[in-house]
């Protein structure tokens, strides 16, 4: 009996220790990503923390741009090596973009174990290759906005992520949808603040020239920088 109890208590002490290391950890988390307002260093500090705590090296940032109704993947990273994306710094969907769209269609999180392939058949969602052989995702939500998808996957039969995998993702979720909120709405303010500054000195120019062909000249260059266009029309 007392070796019984022995043993009770050392597993009660080590599910103590494990809890507060999350919360130090979840606190470290908030912390960091409040003290970011550069997406990309945001989305870095974010994936840094789901390892430590998940032990998840291929891990997903998906973003929903309501405007173009489109999704965006500013960091992939595969087996911890982020994901390079094309020509046209353009990241492509990745392998497991059926999934990322169900999690952010349905606003609910989405934990996939064992034939992982044929769940997603089951749901009616585009599977992932067979070597996914256990696939996390959790959505983000931000004033009622769905902002994107949180997504982890296991290549190793050994490595299924469980419940507490998903709590843990859940709490990162919910800070990381307030400060990238926050990092997208900063970035707004400020192509907004350099726009007025062009807009400024595009007025100032114009005034000063009484000749039709500076005019002509400085509206184009200006409404393809303004705009970032690359063709610029004007007819009169």
């Amino acid at each position: 009996l007392i070796i019984l109890g022995l043993h009770a208590l050392s597993r009660s002490e080590h599910r103590l220790r494990r809890q507060l290391n999350e919360l130090r950890t979840l606190s470290v988390v908030t912390q960091a990503m409040r003290a970011h307002l550069n997406l990309n260093g945001l989305l870095k500090t974010i994936y840094v923390q789901v390892a430590h705590l998940i032990d998840a090296t291929n891990f997903t940032v998906a973003l929903y741009k309501e405007e173009r109704k489109e999704i965006e993947y500013p960091l992939v990273m595969v087996d911890g090596r982020e994901q390079t994306p094309d020509s046209t710094g353009v990241r492509l969907p990745t392998i497991d973009s059926g999934l990322i769209e169900y999690v952010l269609e349905n606003g609910v999180p989405l934990l996939l174990n064992g034939n992982v392939l044929m769940q997603a058949q089951e749901l009616g969602i585009d599977p992932p290759p067979p070597s996914v052989q256990s696939w996390l995702g959790v959505p983000m939500v931000a004033g009622g906005r769905n902002l994107g998808v949180i997504a982890v996957r296991s290549r190793d039969h050994h490595r299924q992520f469980t419940q507490n995998d998903l709590r843990l993702l859940n709490i990162i979720a919910a800070s990381a949808s307030i400060a990238i909120e926050n990092a997208q709405l900063y970035d707004q303010q400020r192509d907004r603040a350099e726009q007025l500054t062009m807009l400024t000195n595009i007025a100032s120019l114009l005034s000063n020239t009484l000749s039709a062909d500076s005019v002509v000249d400085t509206v184009i260059s200006s409404a393809s920088a303004i705009t970032q266009a690359n063709a610029v029309a004007i007819y009169m």
